[in-house]
């Protein structure tokens, strides 16, 4: 299963997306609109841009950072890569 980005409009998410292509990560995308907004923040807890792969769910700091290589992911950053790496993502 591919993981899942939602995203609205924002340049937070576009910038997000376009360094997730760069690192040709494979994703499905999801544009949250308002009525999806509520649902995202309930079982998440998070505005877009999120990522959600398997159980690991990680905010525009983490996917940045995910995705660029660069800096330390967090002990949750660091298992989300290797559930990516382990499913084919990257």
């Amino acid at each position: 299963m591919e993981p899942t980005l939602y995203v609205d409009e924002s340049e937070e998410s576009k910038r997000v997306e376009e360094l997730l292509q760069r690192a040709k990560l494979r994703y499905r995308r999801v544009v949250v609109d308002g009525g999806l907004l509520g649902w995202l923040l309930l079982e998440y807890g998070a505005k877009p841009p999120v990522l959600v792969a398997g159980d690991r769910v990680l905010s525009s700091p983490e996917i940045e950072r995910l995705a660029s290589g660069g800096g330390s992911l967090s002990e949750e950053g660091e298992r989300a890569l290797r559930f990516l790496r382990r499913r084919g993502c990257f």
